[in-house]
């Protein structure tokens, strides 16, 4: 079993457009794995049918009992997010402002304080276009555990892959460099580095690059968004020689890829032949590396 991540240092470069229409391209035994769980959005274009979903619970939460509740206010001493307000003569706890950190619970003498299973997010099995399996998630707003999430995902669909013998899971990683984005590339084996030739994007590709090298996955990039910028293009080019990075295409400029997007439809239905024979030819180059 081979995992490929399609992944950015910075949002908006265009690696999930990407990564779905190569998901849809690509032939050989497959399942995706959106692990963009802050903004999963690849069951927009990519989803079928909902096959199952579940709820995904991390961390704790504390809320009062006001029965038990006999407003002395220790619990608004003790807490240091002001996620405590006083609501008729009792308690309350605010829960997008909590951090389920625990003073109040250790603080409240009457044992008014319930400590409760976090729910912050949602899992999703789904069959694609092709009838080929889909899983994502999404993390509700203000929630943390992202990594988590990931990990779960990843968990998932590897069993899934396993039980059911496919060989390729292709994964669309969360931008950046963090927790989320290391969580979504371990076990990973060739990352294709989607990046556009902005100073901030070339700024973010680097700090991916080190992040691959440091978890010994062999990277591959791909420029999207190209002829804006010839001269900082040429430097990019330049610094992936130096780091022995193959740049297996580059994706042009072409406002239709907005209207695309817009219409929930894949960079692929673009209708411009030769824009088309060229995405083929960046996705034949990717079959290769999966020796597919």
């Amino acid at each position: 079993m081979k995992q490929i991540a399609f992944a950015s240092g910075k949002g908006g470069a265009g690696k999930t457009s990407v990564a779905s229409a190569f998901f849809k391209y690509y032939k050989g035994s497959k399942i995706l794995a959106d692990c963009d769980v802050d903004a999963s959005n690849c069951f927009i274009t990519m989803e079928e049918k909902n096959l199952s979903s579940e709820k995904f619970h991390s961390g704790k939460k504390y809320s009062v009992n006001k029965d038990k509740c006999i407003g002395n206010g220790i619990c608004v001493e003790r807490c240091v997010y002001n996620a405590i307000k006083k609501e008729d003569k009792k308690y309350k706890i605010i829960d997008i402002k909590c951090e389920g950190c625990g003073s109040c619970l250790d603080a409240c003498p009457a044992g008014a304080i319930e400590e409760n299973s976090n729910y912050c997010g949602n899992l999703y099995f789904s069959e694609s276009v092709d009838n080929s399996k889909l899983y994502y998630a999404k993390l509700f707003p203000g929630e943390d555990n992202s990594g988590k999430l990931i990990f779960t995902l990843k968990q998932k669909t590897i069993a899934y892959s396993k039980e059911n013998n496919i060989e390729n899971i292709i994964i669309d990683s969360p931008p950046g460099i963090g927790c989320p984005a290391i969580a979504s590339l371990v076990g990973v084996k060739f990352l294709i580095l989607v990046l556009e030739a902005t100073q901030s994007g070339f700024h973010d590709a680097k700090n991916l690059i080190e992040l691959a090298k440091s978890k010994k996955i062999k990277t591959f990039a791909l420029i999207n968004k190209s002829g804006v910028n010839q001269e900082l293009e040429n430097e990019i080019k330049r610094f992936l020689k130096t780091e022995n990075i193959e740049l297996i295409g580059e994706i042009p400029f072409n406002k239709e890829f907005a209207k695309l997007l817009k219409a929930k439809k894949l960079i692929t239905d673009i209708s411009d032949e030769k824009y088309k024979d060229n995405l083929f030819s960046i996705f034949n180059k990717i079959n290769n590396i999966l020796g597919g």
